[in-house]
Parts: C-alpha cells; structure tokens; sequence
C-alpha cells in the first residue's frame, strides 16, 4: 500500500527522498493511530455497555466487591489511551514536516487540541476510581465515558476525514483514479467522453 502512494507521488511532481519517505510514514502512522484509538473504543464498550444498562440498579456495595476488576479495567483503559497518545504522537512528527503550509498547519493545532481534551477527559474518568464507595460513582462513570466516546469518534472522524485526505489530496494530489490505476495495474489516461467521440465521428460523417 505504501509503495503504491510512493510511486503516485513520484508520478505528480519531483519530490526529495526525503519527502516521499515522510509521506509514507505519515500514512503508515496515520493507520496505526487510527487503529490504537479503535482498539481504545472497543475496549471502553466492554465497561460501558453492561454499567449503562444497570446504572439504576447499581449500588455502592455491589461496585465495591467488584473493585479488583475495576481498577483492572482502570490501567488497561490507560494502557489503551497512552498506546494511541504514543501513535499520535509520532504522526505529528511526520506532519510537522509539512507545517510550511498553512492548512498542514492548522490540523496539527486541531489535533494537538483533541488529544488534549481526550486526556483530560480520561484523566477525569480515572480519577473516579479513586472513590469505588461513591453513591454516584456508576452514573458519574457512564457520564464521563459518553463525554470520551464523544470526543474518541470526533478524533476518528479528524483522522479519516481531515489527517488522511490532507495527505492524500494537498500533499500526494492522489484522486481516486489513481489509486485505482495501481491497484489494477494500469495507467488511467484522460479519455475523450464516448458522446464527444461519436459527436465528432457524426461531424466527420457529415463532411464525407
């Protein structure tokens, strides 16, 4: 797959080693920052569903005994985040390659703002753990992982939507003709329409 927008990219304009190499590795780890953050909210589910659905009937003596599997679930939702912080990270050392453009620019400053307001979010919802005894600490919890799920598909959405057509559209001009040329391993070359081509044969006919 890299090898392919490698080749597109060399085939729209001249570009250093260098160039090609970091658009490569910018989409390389655009994908794993995107699947770390899916792994996070798949994970986030198997809490959220089963303490959504009994939030009413949950009892600060009930959330106690199970407290071992909560904190359990507490490092590992940290776990999940920090391995999606880590990828994040190392995609923005790629786009700031890039920050000579303005637009490159202002993705970074939107990313940047969403990992943060994730952090914080999560930092919260951790921070809930700490008081297991809690009369609201179900409703507090279901609560909190709305606002982190909210902002987790915000991110995605950011990833596919903004990050991904950024890199493919502005900085490897690739279009979906071109990615499809490769795949089928053949040149897509700008045709005339059929209906121009049977407009100008009927013009052709005309003049004989």
């Amino acid at each position: 797959m890299i090898k392919k927008y490698a080749y597109l990219y060399q085939l729209k304009r001249d570009l250093s080693d260098e160039e090609i190499k970091v658009a490569e590795v910018a989409l390389t780890r655009s994908k794993k920052a995107e699947k770390e953050l899916e792994n996070c909210l798949r994970f986030i589910n198997i809490f959220y569903t089963p303490f959504k659905e009994g939030a009413d009937k949950s009892d600060s003596d009930s959330i106690f005994k199970i407290r071992s599997s909560l904190r359990t679930f507490r490092d590992n939702f940290i776990k999940h985040l920090n391995d999606f912080k880590i990828s994040a990270f190392y995609l923005l050392e790629c786009l700031e390659f890039f920050k000579t453009d303005h637009q490159t620019v202002l993705i970074i400053t939107s990313f940047n703002s969403y990992i943060s307001e994730l952090e914080e979010l999560g930092n919260k919802f951790v921070m809930l753990f700490d008081d297991l005894k809690s009369q609201d600490f179900t409703k507090d919890a279901v609560d909190s992982l709305d606002g982190i799920i909210a902002k987790i598909e915000d991110i995605l959405d950011m990833i596919n939507n903004r990050i991904n057509k950024h890199i493919k559209d502005n900085i490897l001009s690739i279009s979906w003709r071109d990615e499809l040329a490769v795949d089928l391993n053949k040149t897509i070359k700008d045709r005339v329409p059929i209906l121009l081509k049977l407009e100008q044969k009927g013009k052709l006919d005309d003049n004989d």
